[in-house]
């Protein structure tokens, strides 16, 4: 199982949720969620879940994403979508910052960090994935 780790050396630290916002599914929390009912008092069911909640068109991003692998041409064997840093420097960084990549790879997310208008930092150790 693979996991996103964001560090921040301020207990104060930047994260823009509005940035990686996604589409909302419909117009109500009952739109939204596959709860119909919950347990109330005395083990009856009641449907909570038909207040509307506003014509919302995005919702926040849930803790699992799914997106659309890219196929990579070069000897890297685990590349993956540029999709995925960008929602990653998005959330966790403004124009200017610094991304640190310690597992640079292919570059994907040196690539992301400089079209995002970022300035980056990659190690990698394996000579054959370096490309520039």
């Amino acid at each position: 199982m693979s996991g996103i780790h964001f560090f921040s050396k301020s207990a104060r630290y930047y994260f823009d949720h509005a940035a990686i916002k996604t589409l909302a599914k419909g117009k109500s929390i009952y739109d939204r969620t596959s709860r119909m009912a919950r347990k109330a008092p005395g083990n009856k069911l009641i449907n909570c879940f038909r207040k509307e909640r506003g014509p919302y068109d995005t919702a926040n991003r849930r803790s699992v994403w799914s997106m659309i692998t890219v196929p990579f041409k070069g000897s890297h064997s685990a590349a993956f979508p540029p999709e995925l840093p960008e929602l990653c420097i998005k959330a966790g960084s403004k124009e200017g910052d610094i991304i640190l990549d310690p597992f640079i790879g292919a570059g994907t997310t040196a690539l992301v960090a400089g079209r995002l208008k970022r300035h980056y930092i990659g190690f990698e150790i394996n000579p054959e994935y370096i490309i520039c």
